[in-house]
């Protein structure tokens, strides 16, 4: 459970956009104790955030290909620890964030074809990850320079973080609807931007 907080800690640390420390909370919360395969991978994935944030490409994808491995053999084993506390760490979502490293990162072709991939066979009882999740490839096909797509996106991001309440999918969603701002010539961008501006007058998260 210590360790788990620590994670959690962490992955705050990394919605602050703070690499330095959500690095460095993820690899204390790895090594305090023996963790089983999807709490590790869990600790993994918060280290992969903090050096991507950091711009350590080597380190960002050597912690994802490590968390691999593990969510790989815990699947293996079929019936998890019963001290797993990330049970919700499963292949979906580590690659979800293997996506946001690899955005972070810049490589943002590679970001949006691994985000589009994960999203054709998202879980339904995921709602609230698979919104940040279309939030991020929004700013990928944005960063990209595909605007309709990433507003496409956007708008399906928007509706379902209005669904679930989601905050954390809010503040990608700012950014996209920041890149977006003054899109007039194209009707997804507008469609999003005033849609956005809607949820955020009448929807409190």
């Amino acid at each position: 459970m210590a360790a788990y907080v620590l994670m959690r800690q962490a992955q705050q640390a990394a919605d602050r956009l703070d690499g330095d420390q959500a690095a460095a909370l993820a690899a204390t919360a790895e090594s305090l104790v023996p963790l089983t395969d999807r709490d590790r991978a869990l600790c993994l994935i918060r280290q992969a955030q903090g050096h991507a944030l950091q711009g350590d490409q080597t380190r960002s994808l050597a912690a994802i290909n490590a968390a691999h491995r593990l969510v790989d053999r815990a699947a293996e084993v079929g019936e998890d620890d019963p001290d797993t506390i990330g049970r919700h760490c499963t292949l979906a979502y580590l690659r979800a964030y293997e996506g946001y490293c690899l955005l972070r990162l810049g490589l943002v072709g590679p970001a949006a074809r691994t985000l589009k991939d994960i999203l054709e066979g998202w879980p339904s009882d995921y709602r609230q990850d698979e919104a940040l999740t279309r939030a991020w490839l929004a700013l990928a096909y944005a960063a990209a320079g595909q605007l309709t797509e990433a507003s496409a996106e956007g708008s399906h991001a928007l509706t379902l973080t209005a669904t679930t309440n989601s905050a954390r999918a809010m503040r990608p969603l700012h950014q996209l609807h920041a890149r977006l701002a003054g899109q007039t010539a194209s009707d997804e961008a507008l469609k999003f931007n005033n849609a956005f501006s809607l949820v955020v007058s009448t929807v409190r998260l």
